[in-house]
């Protein structure tokens, strides 16, 4: 908005400035009126500099040259700024697009990671189930075990009493 004003501005002080043929047309009043300056006629610099071929301007006044200078200087500071704002602009876009990136890696990871202690538990539970099993084996053959010394001991009995009542 400030820099559409101004644009206006200086456009109308340039066609004023063209359009007057005066020297009376070239001097306006400015905003500012509360600065009071000494005129060019007072002081012994005045005598001393001799004559001048610039216009002597009333107190408050400036010539349209004057601002148009005050008014340049103020495009190109605002220039300046919003370039400024735009380096700074993509500088914060980088660095969202960088932590955005990181957040998406740090996802990944934490689902790959996810992932293998899905895989290690599955192990973990496989290996649980083929001990078990193993264990369920064991007591079934210790059971079979068993059974055969208790066969081997009833003939070792059986044969002692037929070898006691054969006497």
């Amino acid at each position: 908005m400030k820099f559409a004003t101004l644009r206006r501005g200086t456009c109308t002080t340039l066609f004023t400035f063209v359009a007057c043929s005066l020297p009376s047309c070239v001097l306006f009043e400015p905003t500012d009126q509360g600065k009071t300056s000494e005129t060019p006629t007072e002081g012994p610099d005045y005598l001393e500099a001799g004559p001048t071929t610039s216009l002597d301007v009333s107190p408050g006044q400036k010539s349209l040259l004057e601002a148009l200078k005050e008014t340049k200087e103020q495009v190109a500071a605002l220039q300046r700024e919003r370039d400024e704002l735009q380096t700074d602009v993509r500088n914060l876009q980088m660095r969202e697009a960088s932590a955005l990136s990181e957040g998406s890696s740090e996802k990944g990871k934490r689902i790959s990671l996810e992932a293998e202690l899905a895989q290690a538990q599955n192990k973990l539970r496989d290996r649980d189930a083929r001990l078990l099993d193993a264990s369920i084996e064991k007591a079934k053959l210790e059971k079979r075990a068993l059974e055969l010394e208790i066969e081997i001991v009833k003939m070792k009995i059986a044969a002692a009493e037929a070898a006691a009542m054969g006497r």
